[in-house]
């Protein structure tokens, strides 16, 4: 039994690492397919008493083409500078948005569209349980963008999670595993780079379900030892 019992938490920090390693990996390749002005220049639209009031209705009337229709009323970050002169490979997008007239009609909608879809290409790549941006500010962190929710997740305010009372400010967050309410998962968050007035606006995280790797619970000491 002390063998089986050695052997399982060989193979169980074996998992852990090549997973954690594989979070961490995914991160970096979505903060590199993310515009920081883009995200701060959508921070700044959500984080108004304009958005909050549309918010609100949305809610009130479960119905969230009146925040996508709001978003669509709001300039897009790319149409604020006026082209498309980006490091990100632009045609990667071109199931997302119409390219050939991005530059006259894009908004923000078509902003938060490409966040997504950086997301979504994060999840295909790597396999992975969840990616999403996020943005903390006098420790209360907000929801700006996720695949797997809704519009009304726009803008909204993340419950705490014990795992990241000492996480501040978009600081880095290591690949860690821990257990949370939906079992044990694997997560990093991965401060986006600075923009162009050198401010941090958010940072990635990236989740996978540990429990999907393995099927059965991980022993803690198998995790941390």
């Amino acid at each position: 039994m002390g063998l089986v019992l050695i052997s399982y938490r060989i193979y169980s920090k074996r998992i852990s690492e090549y997973y954690l390693s594989q979070i961490e990996s995914a991160a970096q390749s979505a903060k590199e397919e993310i515009l920081p002005d883009m995200v701060e220049n959508f921070w700044k639209e959500i984080n108004t008493d304009d958005y909050i009031k549309v918010h609100d209705a949305a809610l009130a009337e479960r119905d969230e083409t009146l925040i996508r229709d709001w978003m669509i009323s709001r300039p897009s970050r790319m149409s604020i500078l006026g082209n498309l002169d980006f490091s990100v490979d632009m045609d990667s997008y071109e199931d997302v948005i119409d390219l050939d007239f991005a530059n006259e009609n894009m908004n923000l909608y078509h902003d938060y569209l490409i966040l997504i879809h950086a997301l979504q290409e994060c999840q295909r790549l790597f396999f992975i349980t969840d990616a999403y941006i996020q943005f903390d500010k006098d420790g209360v962190t907000y929801n700006l963008a996720d695949p797997d929710e809704d519009l009304f997740y726009i803008g909204t305010i993340e419950s705490p999670i014990d795992a990241f009372a000492d996480c501040d400010n978009n600081e880095y967050f290591p690949p860690t595993i821990y257990h949370s309410d939906f079992g044990w998962l694997g997560t990093t968050l991965q401060p986006l780079d600075e923009t162009k007035d050198g401010k941090i606006p958010g940072y990635v995280g990236v989740d996978i379900n540990m429990n999907l790797v393995v099927r059965q619970p991980f022993i803690p000491e198998s995790i941390h030892s």
